[in-house]
Formats: structure tokens, C-alpha cells, sequence
């Protein structure tokens, strides 16, 4: 090593000094960052190099998280050498394999913490965990912090708690659209983007080269033909729809038409046009086919096998468009034909001639494939196994699909020690094995297929050339998406760098570039010991951009255009800046500083969110089911106190009072349809004094599940029958912030109560709640108030269908007995019933089964 990093905390000679990891460093040390570096540029160096001087110079703690067990593990491996006192700071690592009894005792037992993001929201939720002394948050792979994930719910809760928060987040792959860009950063706080990119001189330097090659395969005639049925059944369909005026996007089929088409026959079924209802189920199964068809071209038989395994074993079997689905012929003969055959995809031959060529000329070799189904993986494994000199493994997730078992963290990391070490030489990955996993002797990857996205490409790219040259070979079936893919992979490359540059100049911050936190850092060589900030500027002076004499001369001779007055480029009448000359630049009040879009939209969100300071509000209980949502966390970054506790009855209480059952859109149609929306309604109802619905998301009446009247229905027998208000909220965040209202409301109530009565209101305590009897008891007495019950508020939904009056409606409940049992009927039974007409069959199938044919 020719330069190595000094500092009191980290091991002499460990870490090659690098100018621009110095300049990260110094910029992260000066507030919260986010470092763009390519893969294998040293990202993770950086945050050792932050970790090492906030150990020194704070007395807090430090957290990493990390998204993948795997990838968590491989941080602390990798940090425990680097630190030149490793058992003062106590670095460990904290995931769900860590007992929930026992990780209270872990965390306060280490200055350096490591831990899944999972795991640090739970534990602060549960109260297990405290932010407050955090000095610096890393978040590695950052661009997961956007909406529900638990990475930007740990953003949420570290702001809120740390009382000087300090975040580095690192990402090779940003995003492509701006307003990703912007919510990572909004939601970790982020101040500042460090971004340098493979043509940065003094990044170029320390890259080693990456060969990139597309080899395009033909599809089998074989497959062709198994797929040629399902294109002509998709052409008719769309066909058909082209001349409803559904689908309009011209040029071959695709996943954007096809949705697009959705989406115009969903707004037609809003005009009350009912032809769209048979245009949504037709679509649908255009859609399935569509995906059919592309697995079959570009992935191969195992793919397809899998995707129809999946769909039949799936809830959407239940609907009976997909019964209708799979029994169809053309789709059962392919079935048959499937599981009778091997894999005969081009693409497993061309991944076996490549893993063949490269064993050939290296025995030593590390070859990682990339693909994105795991009975590709299967089979690409299976015929690697041939192979003379070749020994694959399979690296997946840890769900089971498909009647295959997934990986526990503990096997994942064997089996890339296993990879490592060279017991195995070819790893067969999906999507798990693409990001952040250092492999250093892998030098080749294979692309199975391209992936459209752009964060997806950067990864699987970078898991090769990270330490030695590496080759990248893209496979593309000819004539497939996978040519669409790859075009759209490439595009969206390019945007990512315009959206973080964009970003980057919205932000509030300036860039720190005077080397001012490096004091504590050192760079040795063989001609002794210099400070790091006069490594730096000899770096930065040797990779300065000098002007030739050549240029000088020619900027001489160019002669200068004339200065025009500014009133020249605006309209008459038009006044300009320089007409106020009573304020100069440098005596502008701090009050009339300019703010950038992003710091005005996070002051008014704070604003929003903090409401009164001298009202802290009721304390709300959370079922502990709903830690996996973004609102828990959520309202633990409001300030609101929040208890977690096992609720019999709804999802969130507040304070001795309110219950409030939380649904997501598709939840509430899913309980409509099977029934069950009435039955929780009668617990609810008597399970507390006051309960609400609250109904989270967007485009509760476009669902082509069930009819609009059905929905309308429901909500007016909950409100009216039942007496429970319906809330409906945009997201998660929007949740919170009305149960923080509500937590806050209730709080203002009940200081305004007199002693007694207060006493009185609290004597209800939340435990008799989760009583069944006592729940059973005052359901009862609240339905006799109101003169109901439950049959009653069924048949009130019933009459809400048009033409149903109230004697055909105890007819279908005295057939039928409940609503799901109705929902599911078929045509056949309910024309048994007395006196029901065709029209009111039909009206009845559309509403409860919407998306579905009706004959």
C-alpha cells in the first residue's frame, strides 16, 4: 500500500488513503450526507473511516443498518479488524435472530451496533430501544428508505429521538425520478449528496476494469410454439378492446398498454358504462397472459411452470376469473406439455458454454448468475452441475414459494462463506444476492435476463471488477421484453445522475469542502507522516484541470461580446432586482433568506406535525400485529406515546375511550366480499364506548371487485345501522397524523371534565375491552337500542343493490343465510330464488363479483 489512514481509532495500515473517501468523510463529519460513490469505490470505507472519529469524539453509540442479515453480518466481519481497539467499542450485531427476550441486554452492551432495520424499529416502538444517545446513523443501501419500508421508518424514529442526529447514507443506485431522490432524503434527515461518479479522475484511478457484453440468444422453435395459443388468445382480446376504445397504445402489445386499458375501463365503469365490467376481467386476463408469454420467451419452462404454480396456489385462485383461467384448455395443455418436459431454453446453454469458457481458462475462477425466478435458479443449477470443474450453489431468500424453501440467514451466510472460500465456485442468486455483497474473487457475472430496473442493474453489475477485473455478460432472448428491459435499464441509469444533481442543488446545505473535520486523520507513506487535509489538497492540485497554452491564447483572441443592460431581456413595464438597491446581497435578514424547495417542504410538514406543545395527548395502545405498517412508527416520530399490546378488538385504542379498526382499501373489500365486514362491525361496536373505521388508501370506488352501490352500502350500515364513524386517510403517514389529532383531542376533552367525571369515564379500563362476554354483552344492548341486528343491517346492504327491495332481501339472507355465502353463489342458485327476475341476478352477480363474467 503506497498511502495508509492514521487516526487514534482505526489499525495503521488497514486502509489505503484515498483522496476523495477523505473528502466524504470530512463532508459526512460536518452534518448528515448522502455518499453516491460507484460500486467497489470504497462507500463502506468511508463509514468506517465517520465511525472511527465519532467513537473519538463523542461518547454516544453508533448504529448501521443494513437491509439483508447477510449483508449485516458481512459489515461486521469486515469493521472488527479495521478498528484499532475493537473490544472497547464492542462491535455486535443485532437481527431477528437475535431473541426479542434478550435484545434489550444487547443493545445497551456496545458502542457499535449493526442491526437489520426490522429489528431497530420494533425495539424502539416496544420501547426496548432509546435513539436519543445515537451519534451517528449509517444506512447502507439507502435508496430503500422510501415509503412503508422499515429503513425510512428508522429515519422517521431517529430524528424524532436523537438529540443531535448525525446520518451517513450510502447508495451506488439513487433512483431515477427526483421525487424518489427527495424522499430518501427528507426521510433520513439527509442535508447534503456527496456524489462522485467512474469518470471522477481520483475515482478512475482506484476502479479496476469492467467489460460489459450482451449476448443475445434465439428462442427455441419448441417454446415458440407452446406460446404461439396464448399470443393469438391475448391479440383477440386486445383486439376487441382497441374497438371499445379501451386500448389505444399503438405498436405491439405491452404491460404499460395493458394497464393503461385498465385503467380507462375502471374510469368507464364510473360513468356507469356496464359493458366495462366484461372489459376489466377481459383485461385482467390479458394481463396474465401477457406475463405467461414473456416467462415462456425469456425465462424458459421452469419460469412458467412456477408462475402458473404460484397463481393457482395463490388468493387469487379464489376469484372465479382465474378458475376460469386456469381451466381453460389452451391453459391446461400447456400445464400438461410443462411439467412433462426438461428445460430447453437457449439461455440454459449459453449460461453453461460461459461458466465452461471461464473455468477453462481459470480453475480459480468466481462466477455469479443472476436470475430472477428461483426455478430458474433451479434449473441453471441443475445443469451447472454437468459441468467438469464446476460446483454451483443456490443463494435465494428466506420465504418459501412455490413449494420451495427458502434460505435461514444462517445458511445464506454459509453458503457465501462456502462461496468465498472456493468450495463452491458458482453462485446461482436471485434477487437477495444483488446488492451490497462483496465478493472479492468474482469476476464474471451473468445477467440471465436484464431487469428494466435501473437500482437492480448497478447492483448485479457491482458484485464483479470490485478487487480484480471482471466481465459482465448480459443474456437477451431475441424478439422478447428482454429488449425492451435493457433499453429501459439504460435510460434510467442516465436519469439517475440528472435527478441527484437536481436534488443535490435543491438542498438547503452548501458543500463542505474545507477539509475541517480531518484533524483527527493522518495519511503515511515511505516518505513519513502528513496531515490528511494536506494529502488531500496534494491530491486535489495533482488531478486539477489545467488550461493549455493553446486555450489561453485562443480566449485572448476571442473578442468579448458587448454587456447588454439587464432591461434588455425582460418585458416593458418589467421592474428588476437592481432597482432595489436598498438591501445588498450581504445585508439580506435572516428572515428573508431564500429557502430551497425541499427545507420549505420539511418545515411545513414539521409545523404540521408538531401541533400544540402544551397538549401531549392521550396514549394510544397498538396491536402489536400492526408493527409491520408505516403508522406505528409514524407516530413514535410525532412525539406520540405509544404502547404495544395484543388488542382482541380493533387496532389502535386511544386512551380509555376510542377503538379504532384500521383497513386498507383492499382489506375493506375483501371483508365485504367474504362476509366477515358485519360480524367485526357487531364486536366493534360493543367492545368500546366510542369506535371508529378508519380506511387507508386511494381509489376505494374504483375497485373492480365490487360494485360501487355495494361499497355505498356498507358504509352507510356501518355509519347509520351500527353507529361507527368512517374515517378514510390517504396513506400511512396521513394515519398518524389524524390518530395524533384524535390522541391530542381526546387529551383536551378530558382535562375539561370535572374530577368526577373524569373518574367515572376512566373506571372503563381497556382490559374489560378484550373481554368476549362483556363485547358480546354490549354488542347486544347497542343493536337492541337501535331496534337492529345483525340480519337487519345485512338486508339494509342488500336493498343498497338496485332492484332489491326489502321482501326479495330476507328471501336471499333466508336462502343464503349470510353475505359471503351470497357472494360466492352462483348464477344457477340464486335464480332459484322466489320471484327474482334475470335483471336482478344480474345486478346482484355485477356487485358482489364485479371483475368477473356473469353468465
Amino acid at each position: 500500500m503506497q498511502h495508509g489512514i492514521r487516526h487514534p481509532r482505526l489499525t495503521p495500515g488497514r486502509i489505503e488513503a484515498r483522496a476523495y473517501q477523505l473528502e466524504a468523510t470530512d463532508e459526512v463529519l460536518s452534518g448528515s450526507m448522502m455518499l453516491v460513490l460507484p460500486t467497489a469505490a470504497g462507500k463502506t470505507v468511508v463509514a468506517w473511516m465517520a465511525i472511527a472519529d465519532r467513537l473519538e469524539s463523542s461518547d454516544g453509540w453508533i448504529l448501521m443498518i443494513a437491509p439483508t442479515v447477510a449483508l449485516v453480518e458481512q459489515h461486521l466481519r469486515g469493521i472488527k479488524p479495521v478498528l484499532s481497539d475493537s473490544s472497547s467499542a464492542n462491535p455486535i450485531s443485532v437481527t431477528g435472530q437475535n431473541p426479542v427476550a434478550k435484545r434489550a441486554a444487547l443493545w445497551g452492551s456496545s458502542r457499535l451496533v449493526v442491526a437489520t432495520p426490522q429489528v431497530v424499529r420494533n425495539d424502539v416502538i416496544r420501547g426496548v430501544l432509546d435513539l436519543s444517545d445515537c451519534s451517528l446513523l449509517v444506512v447502507d443501501e439507502a435508496h430503500h428508505s422510501t415509503g412503508e419500508h422499515a429503513m425510512a421508518q428508522v429515519g422517521d424514529l431517529y430524528l424524532a429521538q436523537a438529540s443531535e442526529p448525525l446520518v451517513l447514507a450510502t447508495t451506488a443506485s439513487p433512483g431515477s425520478k427526483i421525487d424518489q431522490v427527495e424522499e430518501v432524503c427528507s426521510r433520513l434527515g439527509i442535508g447534503r449528496i456527496h456524489l462522485r461518479t467512474s469518470g471522477d479522475a481520483m475515482v478512475a484511478k482506484h476502479l479496476v476494469g469492467l467489460d460489459i457484453q450482451e449476448v443475445t440468444v434465439k428462442v427455441p422453435d419448441q417454446i415458440r410454439e407452446l406460446a404461439e395459443p396464448l399470443v393469438m388468445w391475448q391479440s383477440g382480446i386486445v383486439d376487441r378492446e382497441r374497438r371499445l376504445g379501451r386500448y389505444v397504445r399503438p405498436g405491439v402489445i405491452s404491460h404499460a398498454g395493458l394497464s393503461n386499458a385498465m385503467e380507462r375501463a375502471q374510469q368507464a365503469i364510473s360513468r356507469g358504462e356496464s359493458s366495462a365490467y366484461q372489459s376489466v376481467s377481459r383485461i385482467a386476463t390479458a394481463m396474465r397472459l401477457h406475463h405467461l408469454i414473456n416467462h415462456l420467451l425469456s425465462q424458459g419452462v421452469a419460469a412458467s411452470s412456477e408462475f402458473l404454480e404460484r397463481l393457482s396456489g395463490s388468493e387469487q385462485a379464489q376469484n372465479k376469473s382465474t378458475r376460469n383461467f386456469l381451466r381453460d384448455g389452451r391453459v391446461s395443455s400447456l400445464r400438461k406439455s410443462l411439467s412433462e418436459m426438461g428445460e430447453v431454453h437457449t439461455k440454459i446453454g449459453a449460461v453453461r458454454r460461459l461458466v465452461s469458457e471461464r473455468l477453462r481458462r481459470d480453475s480459480d475462477s468466481r462466477i455469479i448468475v443472476f436470475a430472477t425466478f428461483r426455478d430458474t435458479v433451479a434449473a441453471v443449477e441443475k445443469s451447472l452441475e454437468e459441468l467438469d470443474g464446476a460446483r454451483p450453489i443456490q443463494f435465494v431468500g428466506q420465504s418459501s414459494r412455490g413449494g420451495r424453501g427458502g434460505l435461514t440467514p444462517k445458511q445464506q451466510i454459509e453458503r457465501l462463506d462456502e462461496f468465498r472460500s472456493g468450495s463452491a465456485n458458482v453462485l446461482v442468486a436471485t434477487s437477495v444476492g444483488e446488492e451490497g455483497l462483496d465478493i472479492p474473487s468474482a469476476d464474471l457475472v451473468i445477467f440471465y435476463e436484464p431487469v428494466p430496473s435501473e437500482i437492480r442493474t448497478i447492483q448485479r453489475r457491482g458484485r464483479t471488477g470490485r478487487h480484480r477485473e471482471g466481465e459482465v455478460v448480459v443474456l437477451i432472448a431475441e424478439d422478447t421484453r428482454d429488449e425492451g428491459a435493457r433499453a429501459s435499464a439504460e435510460k434510467r441509469e442516465e436519469f439517475m445522475q440528472r435527478a441527484v444533481h437536481r436534488v443535490r442543488r435543491k438542498l438547503s446545505r452548501s458543500p463542505h469542502t474545507d477539509l475541517s473535520n480531518l484533524g483527527r486523520f493522518e495519511v503515511s507513506s515511505e516518505d513519513g507522516i502528513v496531515s490528511a487535509s494536506e494529502f488531500v489538497a496534494s491530491q486535489r492540485e495533482m488531478h486539477r484541470v489545467e488550461i493549455s497554452e493553446s486555450d489561453e491564447s485562443m480566449s485572448s483572441e476571442t473578442e468579448t461580446p458587448p454587456t447588454l443592460p439587464p432591461e434588455t431581456f425582460r418585458a416593458r413595464g418589467q421592474a428588476g432586482l437592481e432597482q432595489f438597491s436598498g438591501k445588498s446581497a450581504k445585508t439580506v435578514d435572516k428572515e428573508d433568506e431564500i429557502q430551497s424547495p425541499i427545507s420549505i417542504s420539511r418545515d411545513l410538514l414539521a409545523l404540521e406535525e408538531i401541533g400544540p406543545p402544551d397538549v401531549p395527548g392521550s396514549t394510544i395502545i397498538a396491536d402489536d400485529r400492526e408493527l409491520n405498517s408505516a403508522v406505528v412508527a409514524r407516530l413514535r416520530a410525532l412525539g406520540t406515546e405509544v404502547v404495544i399490546e395484543r388488542l382482541k378488538t380493533g387496532d389502535f385504542c386511544i386512551g380509555n375511550r376510542i377503538l379504532v379498526e384500521r383497513k386498507t382499501v383492499r382489506d375493506f373489500v375483501d371483508s365485504l366480499v367474504d362476509g366477515r365486514l358485519l360480524e367485526q362491525a357487531s364486536r366493534l361496536v360493543g367492545a368500546a364506548p366510542r369506535t371508529m373505521v378508519l380506511i387507508e388508501g386511494e381509489g376505494l370506488f374504483q375497485n373492480p371487485r365490487v360494485h360501487p352501490h355495494a361499497l355505498m352500502g356498507a358504509l352507510t350500515t356501518l355509519t347509520l345501522d351500527f353507529g361507527i364513524p368512517v374515517v378514510t386517510t390517504k396513506d400511512g403517514a396521513e394515519t398518524a397524523r389524524f390518530l395524533t389529532v384524535a390522541a391530542r383531542r381526546e387529551e383536551s376533552m378530558l382535562d375539561g371534565l370535572s374530577e368526577s367525571a373524569r373518574d367515572r369515564l376512566e373506571a372503563v379500563k381497556p382490559e374489560a375491552w378484550n373481554d368476549p362476554l362483556a363485547q358480546a354483552a354490549a354488542g347486544a344492548r347497542q343493536l337492541r337500542r337501535r331496534g337492529d341486528d345483525a340480519r337487519a343491517a345485512a338486508r339494509a346492504l342488500l336493498e343498497a343493490i338496485p332492484g332489491v327491495d326489502d321482501g326479495l332481501a330476507a328471501r336471499l339472507l333466508d336462502k343464503f343465510g349470510t353475505i359471503a355465502a351470497l357472494a360466492w353463489a352462483e348464477v344457477g342458485e340464486l335464480s332459484e330464488i322466489e320471484g327474482i327476475t334475470e335483471t336482478q341476478v344480474r345486478e346482484i352477480s355485477r356487485t358482489f363479483r364485479s371483475g368477473e363474467q356473469v353468465t
